[in-house]
């Protein structure tokens, strides 16, 4: 039987290092490909659940960041040519044909099941709460 000298010590000890290099080499590898497989694979959404709205063309104007919400339906209520919404304190009526849809509050068919809202945030008293409302979305009636 051979025994081993430090020769084949030192040529293990080699080819472990070797080794153990290419495994970490390997590992980056494979998370960098992974972590750029995530970031294309779903672009970023600034919107959340409320993205349908700015990717629409024409409501993308309702849309900034974090003032778009669900409402419940029980604040919703129909009046001729719209509905009107209690938002804030006060009743806000919305028209479902307006003439020019960057002046007046508007009623936009909605991509979801639920009634939303889109609101001009208020610089000084931050919070979609204290907004002005600005466009409704009827949800479908299935």
């Amino acid at each position: 039987m051979k025994r081993y000298d430090d020769t084949d010590e030192q040529m293990m000890d080699a080819l472990l290092r070797d080794l153990f290099g290419f495994a970490r080499v390997l590992i980056v590898a494979v998370a960098l490909v992974i972590a750029f497989l995530v970031m294309i694979a779903r672009p970023a959404s600034a919107h959340g659940d409320a993205q349908w709205i700015i990717d629409n063309p024409a409501t993308y104007y309702c849309c900034g960041p974090q003032d778009c919400t669900v409402i419940p339906a029980s604040i919703v209520k129909p009046i001729a040519g719209g509905y009107t919404v209690f938002w804030n304190g006060k009743w806000w009526p919305f028209q479902r044909d307006g003439k020019d849809k960057f002046s007046e509050r508007r009623v936009w068919p909605s991509e979801r099941a639920s009634w939303w809202m889109c609101v001009k945030l208020d610089r000084d008293n931050p919070g979609i709460e204290n907004g002005d409302p600005r466009c409704l979305f009827e949800p479908p009636l299935w």
